[in-house]
């Protein structure tokens, strides 16, 4: 089922912007972390919890969106996680305590991992391994 590059463009687009929520969650979010921290009238260490729940939850998400994928489908998949990363991004803003915060964190990063896992099948789908190397680069 190999095609064309070409006939991909389109996908490979949105691909590459899916691929950006995980690393844009954390270098955005770092430079707020003494606000938030002001905010909930917390120290630092209560804030870089969140930072660790974050990553926490995009390794843990990994183990199990990977066979989802394969048992269910990519895109059902791609799209239910994009949309609790969304839902969970906005709920973190309004998050009423650190411990909220921490706990839709953990959540955030479990749903990001769904883009990461699912576009790399998605890619070794569509590709050849040489042609799957150069895309990735």
């Amino acid at each position: 089922m190999q095609q064309n590059r070409t006939s991909h463009l389109g996908l490979i687009f949105i691909l590459g912007l899916l691929s950006m929520l995980m690393p844009l969650a954390i270098d955005m979010y770092l430079p707020s972390m003494p606000v938030i921290a002001a905010q909930f009238g917390v120290e630092s260490g209560s804030v870089q919890m969140t930072l660790s729940a974050y990553m926490l939850g995009f390794a843990f998400g990994q183990l199990f969106y990977g066979p989802m994928s394969d048992s269910i489908g990519r895109k059902p998949v791609i799209l239910w996680g994009t949309l609790i990363f969304a839902i969970a991004g906005c709920a973190c803003a309004m998050a009423q305590s650190i411990d909220q915060l921490i706990g839709l964190r953990f959540l955030h990063g479990l749903a990001a991992a769904a883009a990461s896992v699912v576009i790399n099948a998605l890619m070794r789908d569509m590709f050849t391994k040489d042609e799957f190397s150069r895309m990735m680069s």
